[in-house]
Parts: structure tokens; C-alpha cells; sequence
């Protein structure tokens, strides 16, 4: 029932900030989209990187520092409101 919620959520927001209705609706949820599914993309990617030059300490050292840009991303976008 969590990912229904989510989908409907996800599918409606961009439809209720529009005035115009939903013209333009699967364009605007297709950008939201593509940058989580690029860092979904990429992270594989990164960690194994951090892993093979740095070992484990440099993967945990970029997963904090990835943490940390998204609380400060996450208050800006917050502050901002």
C-alpha cells in the first residue's frame, strides 16, 4: 500500500501546483523523476570507485559527506518555503 501512496502523491503534486491542469503534467513529473533516478544510476558505480582506491573508510567518508549535502540541500529547499 506504501508505494500506491507514494505513486498517487508523486502523479498529483505536480497536478495541484499547476494552475493550467495537467497539460504538461507527465513532462514536469518525468524532470522530477530523472535526478533521483540518475543518483540511483550512479551510486553503484561511486561506492564500488570509493571502495577499490579507498577502502572502506573512504566509501563511509563519502556516504556521510552525500548525507550531509542532503540535509543542507533538504534545509535550503526548506528555509526557502
Amino acid at each position: 500500500m506504501r508505494s500506491a501512496s507514494w505513486l498517487l502523491r508523486r502523479q498529483a503534486g505536480p497536478l495541484v501546483s499547476r494552475p493550467d491542469g495537467c497539460s504538461r503534467s507527465p513532462v514536469l513529473v518525468g524532470r522530477l523523476a530523472r535526478t533521483s533516478l540518475v543518483a540511483q544510476a550512479i551510486a553503484p558505480s561511486l561506492a564500488a570507485i570509493a571502495l577499490t582506491f579507498g577502502g572502506a573508510d573512504a566509501a563511509y567518508s563519502l556516504l556521510v559527506t552525500l548525507a550531509l549535502a542532503n540535509i543542507g540541500l533538504a534545509g535550503a529547499l526548506w528555509s526557502v518555503r
